[in-house]
């Protein structure tokens, strides 16, 4: 037993701790899918072909790398999370002299938590400065007043990538965001979709709301991008007068993260 109020162990308790390691595994692998869904949305944003937006997020693609080294550290970190997902509580190593004939394994199991739980972070960071770069193209288009919350609070502490720079410092202010809960706080108001007595489907919870305008879209301006209808509502081009809201990121292929 480790008491951390004390700063004591004490041995002798003869409890197995299979389920501790078993509980273990099962965070393991949440924490890895977190990150794998993450990175696929990243992919989806920085590859053209899926996204119809510039390539990598940068207004010079093909002279800048954009948001490429972003998505590879993202694909990193989600294979360094998978092969710590692999489950400890089944390498069971007699140990002893054999009296110890099954081990459970928990202490590393979970142990690797805290690392892998890094690791996601990161990979959520990065998409969270993916998707408001994706957003970004889009302006002066706006989303809902919660979703405009979220690259508001971004943007107070990163500026939009115009041209290559050293990101680390981009990505440090972003994991700083998620892991703080800012991110979250941002939409508070939002509640997920519920359904009401009678069965029908329903946004519950405030920030319905649309947002105005954004800010000129800047080095993005005159980027030509596929037109995209909803209904009759073209997303694109002189036609659009009334965006609909959080139109601008059904393009984007990923949703903003708020975990």
């Amino acid at each position: 037993l480790i008491l951390a109020d004390t700063d004591e162990s004490l041995s002798g308790g003869n409890f197995h701790a299979e389920p501790v390691a078993v509980a273990a595994d099962t965070i393991a692998m949440a924490v890895c899918e977190i990150g794998s869904l993450a990175e696929r949305r990243v992919a989806m944003l920085v590859d053209p072909s899926l996204s119809g937006l510039p390539a990598f997020l940068t207004p010079r693609p093909g002279l800048d790398s954009g948001f490429m080294i972003p998505q590879v550290t993202a694909a990193a970190r989600v294979a360094e999370n998978r092969q710590r997902a692999f489950p400890a509580s089944v390498d069971s190593i007699p140990t002893s002299a054999n009296q110890e004939d099954h081990v459970s394994m928990a202490a590393h199991g979970a142990r690797r938590l805290g690392e892998m739980a890094a690791n996601a972070r990161a990979i959520v960071a990065i998409e969270l400065l993916a998707a408001v770069q994706a957003c970004d193209v889009h302006a002066p288009l706006a989303s809902s007043a919660p979703l405009e919350a979220v690259p508001a609070r971004l943007r107070s502490r990163v500026p939009t990538l115009v041209e290559d720079r050293h990101l680390h410092p981009d990505l440090a202010e972003a994991i700083g965001l998620v892991a703080s809960g800012a991110i979250a706080d941002a939409v508070a108001p939002v509640r997920l979709p519920a359904l009401d007595r009678a069965g029908r489907g329903r946004l519950a919870g405030a920030g319905r709301g649309r947002a105005g305008a954004r800010p000129d879209p800047g080095p993005f301006r005159g980027i030509d991008l596929p037109v995209v209808a909803t209904g009759t509502m073209s997303l694109t081009g002189p036609a659009v007068r009334r965006p609909a809201p959080d139109a601008r990121c059904l393009r984007t292929g990923a949703a903003l993260p708020i975990i």
